[in-house]
């Protein structure tokens, strides 16, 4: 089996390095627009500013920020794309578009069969017809991608398409029975593949960071709360720490055709909490890895676990299906609810709400990584997440959010302040000293970001409009660090400011992890936005943007990736060989990718270490980089 997988990459690896310059108009479709990735699994909601236009019972409605809903248009569409301030959509074999407000509705294009899965750009149009991803520009369609049992389609940055097809070992079960037994597996199987190749080619799409062989516990600085007498992040689960029997990780995760929730009573992963032995363990809850964590935590915050034969003490806030995740309405569902809930993912993930304010929701989780903190088996953390980052995360949808019916008072606990950005949650007093008995200098208006460059216990030193004194941040949600430095180990920054790592296929999302409490935006080295979409390649650009302006900002530098698609393949190699015969120019952060060996120059030495790469898959080889 791991031969297949083996021979499967480099299949994919060698045909994406030989297809680029036959397939090049067939492929730019990626680079044109930020796509996004709900619409693979539906589409049936978009944000459209601070609303959401989703289509519910075969119309289309419009719900602004104060709730208040409107029926736009009595018209049945799906794939909802909004593109330069229009809406297009499918409806059964047609695609249609209109304005905002469901007025000047037209038929774009229509068809003898059903459409799905549109994505609308400055190419035109890309959609899904019977078993075939076709692209369609002022009316001249061509074929895309072909693959028997295709559901779905999502075009890649990169140029590859990634798409989906029914697994036929999903098993649904329905809310809040013993559902950690048997839910492991995913509704749909994830493939990546590169336009106009074989199926023998495709690639299953494994997302995640890899695992880290020793993990490095961050500094923790909040946020800490109360729920009722628990407090949150518990003192014996800090990030960094193992939810397990032993304290450490568990060996058999990824042990290939070994379920860790099925047997769960012969490897580490943590059950019956907290002795991991049925006989004397305090509770039992009925899962394991990521489930079982967040059902302890719902026990440790309200004194039951979130399952069936406790149905009269909590309820289901709400639940979004996939195709109706956006960062709107995720983050209305999720205000309904509040710390120590669990929220259940539909991908398969467990998680509980650490706080949430208007721009962050910052969540606490088992057997997944976080803030300063890489994935491994059965390992803690926490992670803060814009609104948007995560409707990411979630876009296959939430299945639950539980709550229970009697909910403890709680509070936001005052910890250890840092310098950085915040944004005020109320409108309050620039005072002249640190304290509240001196003189008010100002009112700063709720919602405004503020710079903090002294900490005085509680308050911070800023100055507004001209006059410098102290907030009382108390009322303050943390919002940036003011510079981009890497929290985990995957990163670092050299001497002339690149940011530089030895991992590639990363998402923003796997990205962001890395780089604890810094409101970070990335965008290609051709200037292509890379927050909901794409891989974060050589000559990406990260900054930290405040209130329009740009804080701080970094270039980033993969170990081999000279071609800037955040991936190390055969491409690579090539260029970095062409630069070695003096028959290609690298620009200056592609030499600093090529030079893997670490010898302060690009020759035959780069060029054969990112061959061996291929053949023997270990980071370790780029150590000097």
């Amino acid at each position: 089996m791991l031969k297949r997988i083996v021979a499967v990459l480099l299949c994919a690896v060698f045909i994406s390095a030989l297809m680029p310059i036959a397939n090049i108009t067939d492929t730019a479709f990626a680079s044109d627009y930020n796509f996004d990735e709900r619409i693979m699994y539906g589409g049936v909601a978009v944000d459209v500013g601070t609303d959401v236009i989703y289509n519910e019972n075969g119309a289309l409605y419009r719900k602004n920020s104060d709730g208040e809903v409107e029926k736009i248009a009595e018209v049945d569409g799906k794939y909802l794309n909004y593109y330069k301030n229009k809406l297009f959509f499918v409806n059964g074999n047609k695609i249609m578009s209109c304005s905002p407000d469901g007025s000047r509705m037209v038929t774009v294009c229509e068809f003898k069969t059903e459409i799905k899965c549109l994505y609308v750009g400055d190419f035109g149009m890309m959609y899904l017809k019977n078993d075939t991803v076709f692209v369609n520009e002022n009316g001249v369609e061509k074929t895309v991608l072909t693959r028997d049992g295709i559901e779905g389609f999502f075009p890649e940055q990169s140029g590859e398409i990634r798409w989906i097809k029914k697994n036929p070992n999903y098993i649904y079960v329905e809310n809040n029975g013993d559902e950690g037994f048997v839910d492991g597996n995913d509704e749909y199987l994830q493939y990546r593949s590169v336009p106009n190749s074989e199926m023998d080619c495709d690639v299953l799409a494994l997302y995640g960071t890899e695992l880290a062989e020793e993990t490095i516990t961050p500094d923790y600085f909040g946020p800490y709360v109360k729920v009722g007498e628990t407090t949150l992040p518990l003192e014996e689960h800090m990030p960094g720490t193992y939810f397990s029997k032993n304290g450490q990780a568990c060996t058999c995760h990824n042990i290939p055709g070994t379920y860790c929730i099925e047997s769960v009573g012969s490897c580490n992963c943590m059950r019956y909490y907290p002795t991991g032995i049925k006989a004397t363990c305090e509770v039992d809850l009925l899962g394991a890895q990521c489930f079982a964590f967040a059902r302890m935590i719902f026990w440790k915050c309200f004194g039951f676990i979130d399952h069936t034969m406790n149905s009269g003490l909590y309820y289901n806030v709400g639940t979004l299906k996939s195709g109706g995740v956006t960062a709107n309405t995720v983050k209305e569902l999720l205000m309904k609810a509040a710390p120590g809930a669990h929220v259940r993912l539909a991908a398969g993930h467990s998680v509980s709400i650490l706080s949430m304010d208007e721009d962050f929701i910052v969540i606490y989780h088992g057997n997944a990584g976080g803030d300063g903190v890489q994935s491994a088996p059965c390992i803690v953390s926490t992670r803060r997440y814009t609104w948007a980052q995560f409707a990411t995360a979630a876009v296959r949808g939430i299945q639950y959010v539980n709550m229970p019916y009697n909910y403890p008072d709680s509070e936001i606990i005052l910890t250890k302040k840092e310098t950085g950005f915040y944004r005020l949650a109320e409108s309050l007093n620039l005072r002249a000293e640190a304290n509240t008995e001196t003189e008010s200098l100002a009112v700063i208006n709720k919602g405004t970001v503020i710079e903090v460059t002294e900490i005085d216990g509680y308050w911070g030193k800023t100055e507004y409009n001209g006059k410098i004194g102290w907030v009382f941040l108390q009322y303050t949600a943390f919002f940036s660090r003011k510079e981009i430095a890497p929290s985990g180990d995957v990163f670092y920054i050299d001497g002339s400011g690149y940011l530089k790592a030895k991992s590639w296929k990363m998402t923003f999302d796997s990205f962001s992890e890395h780089f604890n409490k810094q409101n970070l935006k990335v965008k290609s080295a051709s200037g292509k936005d890379l927050m909901t979409s794409g891989y974060i390649g050589t000559g990406s650009v990260v900054t930290i943007e405040v209130n329009g302006n740009t804080i701080d900002k970094a270039t980033v530098c993969l170990a081999g990736d000279v071609n800037c698609n955040g991936s190390l393949d055969v491409g690579d190699y090539i260029m970095i060989k062409r630069s070695c015969m003096k028959t290609y120019n690298l620009n200056p952060v592609q030499t600093v990718a090529a030079d893997v060996y670490g010898n302060d120059g690009i020759d035959s030495l780069d060029y054969l270490m990112v061959r061996r790469y291929f053949f023997t898959p270990n980071v370790e080889l780029f150590s000097s980089f």
